[in-house]
């Protein structure tokens, strides 16, 4: 593993999201806003922005890039991606066409080694691969863990493996590990009564064991208004790398 694993983990989350939005292998990292077509087959969004560190990228569908071009901001810095995402919602009503923007989400990669994991007695883990994890999905006590049921997420498919969290009562958390432009991503769920426990760094924390163990790349995902999940990420060693949004 190398000395540097936050630098490492930054390149790998811009090399992921340039290849997955359409940008080969853009280095992100110019001080530019950079529109690109969004790839054939990809689900889910007319338009998706990633702000980085040091750039911009927007991945459009192909009848808006000539318009994603003339309205977005030249140059790189803060609030260039939701200038550049309500200036299409814009033009779009102004067509009489009613999108929704979404709001951003925080992006955290992986800046330290997968942490040690203090099991408390009377719980167990467990390692799910998908089938089982996409089972809990029509249950629909575990969103972020497994997916939603409308599968607005592309969780059934996007799916890898995770890490349950069983006690006497029966199962009490899920982190999933799903798909995303090649990162394995982690959604994390307790059950009602056990929140505040430590139960979700818990689970988190022996997803990123198992996602390294793997060879994977682990990446999470949360609201900025999500104080809670954010104090998970970073007791488990994350830290946060980017933000996206996108226009459905």
């Amino acid at each position: 593993m190398s000395t540097d694993r936050s630098t490492d983990a930054d390149r790998a989350v811009r090399a992921a999201y340039a290849k997955g939005l359409g940008a080969g292998t853009a280095s992100l990292d110019d001080g530019g806003v950079l529109v690109v077509e969004r790839p054939e087959g990809h689900w889910g969004y007319l338009v998706v922005g990633a702000s980085f560190a040091h750039a911009t990228l927007l991945s459009v569908a192909p009848e808006l890039v000539d318009v994603a071009r003339s309205v977005a901001p030249a140059v790189h810095g803060p609030g260039a991606l939701l200038r550049a995402l309500s200036a299409i919602r814009a033009h779009e009503r102004s067509e009489g066409r009613d999108r929704a923007l979404h709001a951003p989400s925080i992006g955290w990669s992986l800046g330290a080694p997968p942490p040690t994991i203090d099991l408390p007695v009377g719980l167990e883990l467990s390692v799910v691969e998908a089938d089982e994890l996409n089972s809990l999905i029509a249950d629909g006590g575990f969103e972020n863990g497994a997916g939603p049921a409308d599968g607005s997420t592309g969780r059934e498919f996007r799916n890898l493996y995770g890490v349950t969290l069983s006690g006497p009562q029966g199962l009490v958390a899920v982190a999933g590990a799903f798909d995303t432009y090649g990162l394995h991503e982690i959604g994390v769920d307790v059950v009602a009564d056990r929140r505040g426990d430590g139960l979700g760094r818990l689970v988190v924390a022996a997803a990123v064991r198992e996602i390294v163990g793997r060879g994977g790349e682990p990446f999470y995902g949360c609201s900025p208004t999500n104080v809670v999940s954010q104090r998970t990420a970073w007791s488990v060693g994350f830290r946060p790398t980017m933000a996206d949004a996108a226009i459905t």
